[in-house]
């Protein structure tokens, strides 16, 4: 499935899908995870995952930004109201070092990567999160941004 045959589903149904076609998902707080198919010439695919957990917008794009070696202030954001609540769209660009696991060794950052980002301020909030290699990214963008855009309560 690709990322533009997301958002025509409901976000419990995204998580109900990942869970039947067995996808492990690093923590509890995780819902839900996908590939998005690498674009031509990449190394790797993308990744999306769905989390609901705490914390201020600021926070989360701050704790973002910190796995790319950039500074809040350098995130490009945009404020959106889908289906009646508000989202923080983000976008991120540099070398990324995913978080390591407690106890596992920090991995290695990897460079020309980017993330695609909406905080979705539901209760508690949702996070939408998309990393990988940037042409993956950037191919992707119009499909993330119609996934947001589908988003609705339920």
């Amino acid at each position: 499935m690709h990322l533009s045959e997301l958002k025509a589903h409901h976000v419990s149904q995204l998580v109900d899908m990942a869970v039947s076609n067995g996808i492990e998902n690093a923590s509890r707080m995780r819902k839900a995870t996908y590939k998005v198919p690498r674009a031509s010439g990449d190394a790797e695919d993308g990744e999306l995952t769905i989390v609901q957990a705490g914390g201020t917008v600021d926070q989360n794009v701050t704790r973002w930004a910190g796995q790319f070696q950039a500074k809040p202030d350098d995130v490009k954001r945009q404020e959106r109201k889908v289906g009646g609540l508000k989202a923080t769209v983000v976008e991120i660009h540099g070398p990324y070092t995913a978080m390591a696991m407690p106890g596992a060794p920090a991995s290695g950052a990897k460079p020309g990567f980017a993330l695609l980002g909406a905080i979705v301020e539901s209760v508690p909030p949702t996070f939408f999160k998309l990393v990988g290699p940037e042409k993956t990214v950037v191919a992707a963008r119009h499909d993330f941004d119609a996934l947001v855009d589908s988003l609705r309560v339920k």
